[in-house]
């Protein structure tokens, strides 16, 4: 697959969520947070800011998890990967499951990017932020400039 290395990946810190994130390839947050600017590809930052994959994005969902309806008319192709992942997340999120919607991002268990160099911000940065595709592949690059926030 050829990729365009001018391309702006998503980053999001995700802490101790990383394992689940990975064990799944979905991530979810309450649908009221800042949207993001889509994107082909993101990147979750562990505890100490280290990306270690980059996933591209097969969709973005929005709904309400305790709606059963919502849930049964999710693609059948993906719908039980959302629902172990919300059910393993729920202990990790601080007092529970949000009420509410949830914008879900369902990734490629596939089209992923090895980071091996395991990259880093510079500086360290506890928000989102998107980054150059070229600044992240590159295994020389260590620590990636956060540049402003703009897509």
């Amino acid at each position: 697959m050829r990729v365009d290395r001018s391309e702006k990946v998503l980053s999001i810190p995700v802490g101790t969520s990383s394992e689940v994130v990975e064990r799944y390839a979905v991530y979810a947050c309450p649908a009221d947070r800042p949207r993001y600017a889509n994107t082909q590809y993101v990147a979750f930052r562990r505890t100490g800011g280290e990306m270690r994959t980059l996933y591209r994005v097969e969709e973005i969902l929005e709904f309400n998890h305790h709606d059963g309806e919502q849930l049964l008319r999710l693609n059948r192709r993906y719908r039980e990967r959302v629902l172990d992942f919300l059910l393993d997340s729920i202990p990790l999120w601080e007092g529970g499951l949000d009420p509410g919607s949830h914008r879900v991002w369902v990734l490629s268990q596939t089209d992923q990017i090895p980071l091996e160099h395991h990259p880093r911000l510079k500086p360290n940065l506890q928000a989102w932020c998107y980054l150059d595709l070229a600044d992240l592949t590159d295994p020389t690059k260590l620590f990636v400039k956060v540049p402003p926030r703009t897509p």
